[in-house]
Order: C-alpha cells, then sequence, then structure tokens
C-alpha cells in the first residue's frame, strides 16, 4: 500500500476528490481509512455505509461527521459489529439507541444501553 495515498486517506486536509478518488480503491484499509476520515464528504460516506468489507461500514457508524440517518440505516447492518459500532458512537442520537437496546445481540444492547447511560 502507498504510504502517501494512506496518509491523504486520513487526512482532513485532502480536497473531498481526493477523498473520493481514493474510496475507488479496491484496498478496503484505504475505504476504511476515508470512511473514518471526519472530512469525508456525506454523499462519499452514506456510499461506504453500504460498503462490502464490514470493517468500512463500522467505520461510517464511527465518524462524528456521519449523518444520522446513514447511521440509522447501519443500526439495521447485518453485522452485529457494524451495529456495535453505531452503540458505541457518542453522535448516534438517542433514538437510534433506543432502537438498538432490542438488537439481538446483548453485545449490541449492553453497549447502547451505556451510551444511554442506562
Amino acid at each position: 500500500m502507498n504510504e502517501t495515498i494512506y496518509l491523504k486517506a486520513g487526512s482532513c486536509l485532502s480536497a473531498p476528490s481526493v477523498l473520493i478518488e481514493i474510496a475507488r480503491e479496491s484496498n478496503f484499509k484505504l475505504r476504511r481509512r476515508v470512511a473514518f476520515n471526519p472530512a469525508c464528504p456525506k454523499q462519499l460516506l452514506r456510499a461506504l455505509a453500504r460498503d462490502k468489507s464490514k470493517e468500512v461500514r463500522r467505520a461510517v457508524a464511527l465518524n462524528p461527521s456521519t449523518p444520522d440517518n446513514v447511521r440509522a440505516e447501519l443500526a439495521g447492518d447485518w453485522s452485529p459489529d457494524v451495529r456495535f459500532a453505531v452503540a458505541e458512537c457518542r453522535h448516534s442520537p438517542p433514538a437510534i439507541l433506543s432502537e438498538l437496546m432490542l438488537d439481538a445481540n446483548p453485545y449490541v444492547v449492553r453497549r447502547a444501553r451505556q451510551s444511554l447511560g442506562e
């Protein structure tokens, strides 16, 4: 993996067009790095929320810039790791956390409770 590209993927100073180009890479580590970047454009976060890699979707869930409607979609993800990330994110709205308290996975439920302060 090119170190320069990896650094650009995580830099808040990278232009949106650069992040979009990097997100097209087949390497999930680069897409994950872009998905964690708070400067990632909202449209790109929406697209990365549907990435085949659960690690990329998890990064979107943890990104403070992810729109609430995208985070709500991720709260219904098939992967418990992604749902746990939504429950763990301090930017998740209480309504989403309340929904996750009904999750089938007890770890997700516990984390949602903790995030709600229960």
